[in-house]
């Protein structure tokens, strides 16, 4: 009532203190298995961690039951964070309030971040702590590992391929870790024994994939193999699908698609398994447009899961000792990739164990660069193989390797999408694959095919590689066509183009790329019917060679009018001319290479009317004594390669470079307007003036054209000064009218 009033309340208080508990590793289970690693095998590494205190790396939470000590009440389990401290080599729980008192810790149970798997549980005896009032008290819980863990299992069998396969002298020699690095045992507690080199574990610390191969292990594996029943993908040795290109500083480098690789990164090799080999490919079969010289519309897709690399093994080379793989490889039921290369394995006949062909989830197979003598009957009764690559085999008899391939391809047939058999001296194609319904991806590059039969068009690949063999004939009905993406057979000993593609110009699909090169091609099958390609490469065959006009003169015959080319490359034909159906009526052609040939001059047909989309074209390494300005008709021209134009000299006998004049009328054509690269080196043009300099391009290219004689217009001095105008030139070449330029006309 308006004035304070002082009262005693009664209140029931709580006596507390503060806890929080270490918690130890006890791995005195496996004291007998560390001592031995101690004692008997000593490796480079220093030690790093205490065996008795290990930190878990995946414990995100511990829950502790406890109850009042001296009671028989049920525990009651209290759930506690668990971080690391810097400098000290256990967990630390965080801390917590508890009335005080003796309680005694029955139980505890181990779990990751999110809760949902439990990593570890135990019973405790004779764990206590007292919490005192308004202290920190700190409690220790021995965590034991139990006798016959999994992941520990795993650790053990691990140290047994180690020991077993001359570890002591290992000595990777990979990409994906140190030059040198080796796995280590000594010095450590057992359960870290999982993190070696090539070792992928699982969230239970479970071996997940294992590389073996490329620290050089000697001998067969052990038993102990079949112990790692979580394994996914084992690695024996791989070539790493590497490609030799040239980076931006000339040096050779590779691109690497190594499975394993892509499946550390967190890539789902199956998921993308048609993606990835098709990258494959393309890296070991570069298509014309990847160079993107003259395709000035298309942009070639960067590649997008290979990785730069730098070393490879040649065929017959042998990167690893690996002798034998045991039966218990049976045990491995979760398997799905095995790659075994460039190793010892095949020299037996039991050196692949029957076992492998009831793994129920081995899909994807690589057996490359092995010495089999004998096709391996394993591989002959697998029926879930989606892609097999059988590379660089070639110590087996051409019979017993075709015989095999077709006793294979029959066990798959309901599964094989994906098929590589490279570099094995194979002299039939394997004729099973009519009945591979699903096949996709084929490469027989680089073996001793003379024919590819007919099927009846049952076999339907989407590309298919034939490139370095011997193949004289292909059937017309060698396979279903619609749906080809890339057919490349390039050098072969093919004299006459067939009837492969069945419905010719008018087929209802494009085609990416149709490779012919490097053959004998003299012509067209009778009855040709054109084609629909993006990509048709005729480069180096026998045209001009075996097609002579009146004169003598080898010339290009005109079967692909009307065909839907968009790149065709005709260059290194032997070409003398060009009659007026060579391009007639190619309505989408946009890049043309007629380069190495002993071309003069360009036909009438060579027009707007004929040739409107073309962009890009390349008559350099031919014999034109002027500058060919049919080519400046074409109303699209956007790129124009006239190096290195030659002839003999008919006095002397003698190479000249015949170009020498330069145009006077260059920028009344309609191709001037639209032309932004123009290469004229390695001729020997005299004299460029200022009134009838290219003024619209952003690349002029002149090297190489020792007796020139030019004058820069002031504003084409200024585009160069502004990076817009990119002029290619010698320094003692004489050119005048831009200071700018480093030149040097004394030397």
């Amino acid at each position: 009532d308006g004035h304070l009033t002082e009262l005693d309340v009664k209140v029931k208080a709580t006596v507390r203190g503060y806890v929080y508990f270490d918690l130890l590793k006890d791995l005195s289970n496996y004291d007998e298995e560390m001592d031995k690693a101690n004692s008997s095998n000593k490796t480079r590494a220093a030690l790093e961690t205490d065996p008795k205190n290990f930190s878990y790396s995946n414990v995100e939470e511990v829950d502790l039951y406890y109850r009042k000590k001296g009671t028989s009440e049920y525990s009651t389990p209290h759930a506690f964070k668990v971080h690391q401290k810097s400098n000290e080599k256990y967990l630390h729980t965080d801390t917590v309030s508890w009335e005080s008192g003796e309680y005694e810790i029955t139980r505890y149970m181990l779990y990751d971040k999110d809760r949902r798997s439990i990593l570890l549980a135990g019973d405790l005896k004779d764990t206590y702590v007292t919490v005192t009032t308004g202290d920190y008290t700190e409690g220790n819980v021995d965590v034991k590992f139990p006798e016959n863990m999994y992941a520990i299992k795993d650790y053990i069998a691990l140290y047994t391929i180690w020991v077993n396969m001359d570890g002591a002298n290992w000595s990777y020699a990979g990409e994906s870790f140190p030059t040198g690095a080796n796995w280590r045992f000594a010095e450590r507690p057992i359960d870290e024994w999982g993190n070696q080199p090539g070792v992928e574990l699982d969230a239970y610390g479970r071996v997940k994939t294992l590389e073996l191969g490329s620290f050089n292990p000697k001998g067969a594996i052990p038993d102990a193999l079949g112990d790692l029943t979580e394994l996914v993908s084992l690695s024996l040795g791989t070539h790493n699908d590497l490609a030799s290109v040239e980076n931006f500083e000339g040096d050779e480098v590779s691109y690497s698609l190594n499975p394993i690789d892509l499946y550390r990164k967190g890539i789902d090799y199956r998921a993308r398994r048609m993606e990835i080999a098709k990258e494959r490919l393309r890296i070991l079969h570069p298509s014309p447009i990847d160079n993107g010289k003259l395709y000035t519309s298309k942009k070639v897709a960067p590649l997008k899961y290979a990785t730069i690399g730098t070393y490879d093994f040649a065929q017959g080379s042998i990167s690893n000792r690996i002798t034998k793989i045991p039966a218990t490889i049976g045990n491995l039921t979760k398997l799905n990739y095995l790659f075994v290369a460039n190793s010892l394995i095949g020299l037996n006949d039991d050196d692949l164990p029957v076992e492998l062909a009831d793994l129920p989830d081995l899909t994807d197979v690589e057996f490359y660069n092995c010495q089999f003598k004998k096709f391996p009957t394993a591989l002959e009764k697998m029926k879930k193989v989606v892609s097999l690559n059988f590379s660089c085999n070639a110590t087996m008899e051409p019979a017993e390797l075709l015989r095999g391939l077709n006793a294979f391809i029959t066990s798959c047939k309901d599964e094989l999408q994906i098929l590589y058999v490279s570099s094995c001296g194979l002299e039939e194609f394997p004729i099973a694959l009519i009945e591979a319904t699903k096949i996709g991806l084929l490469d027989f590059s680089s073996n001793k095919l003379r024919k590819l039969p007919g099927t009846g068009r049952k076999l339907a690949p989407v590309q298919a590689f034939f490139d370095h063999n011997k193949i004289s004939e292909i059937a017309d009905d060698f396979c279903e066509t619609d749906d080809i993406e890339t057919f490349s057979i390039s050098n072969n000993m093919l004299k006459v183009f067939p009837n492969l593609f069945k419905d010719g110009k008018d087929s209802k699909y494009q085609a990416t790329s149709v490779d012919f090169s490097d053959n004998h091609i003299e012509r067209f099958a009778d009855g040709f019917k054109g084609i629909n390609v993006e990509t048709l490469t005729l480069t180096k065959n026998d045209f001009g060679k075996a097609n002579k006009d009146e004169k003598g003169k080898g010339y290009f015959p005109g079967a692909l009018k009307g065909s839907g080319i968009s790149y065709l490359l005709i260059n290194n034909c032997e070409l003398d001319t060009l009659p007026p159906c060579s391009f007639e009526d190619l309505e989408v052609l946009e890049a043309l290479d007629l380069s190495g040939n002993n071309l003069r001059y360009l036909p009438t047909e060579f027009n707007s009317r004929n040739l409107v989309f073309v962009s890009g074209l390349n008559l350099s390494f031919n014999r034109f004594r002027v500058f060919p300005m049919k080519a400046m008709e074409l109303p699209m021209l956007n790129k124009l390669y006239l190096t290195d134009q030659w002839d003999i000299d008919k006095k002397t006998g003698k190479e000249i470079r015949p170009l020498q004049e330069w145009p006077s009328a260059l920028s009344s054509y309609p191709g001037y307007a639209t032309l932004r690269l123009l290469d004229v080196s390695d001729n020997d043009i005299r004299k460029i003036p200022e009134s009838n300099f290219p003024t619209l391009l952003a690349e002029f290219n002149i090297t190489d054209n020792n007796n020139i004689d030019v004058t820069i217009p002031s504003e084409v001095c200024s585009k160069i000064s502004s990076g817009i105008y990119n002029l290619v030139y010698d320094s003692n070449q004489y050119i005048l009218g831009c200071p700018i330029l480093d030149l040097d006309m004394n030397k």
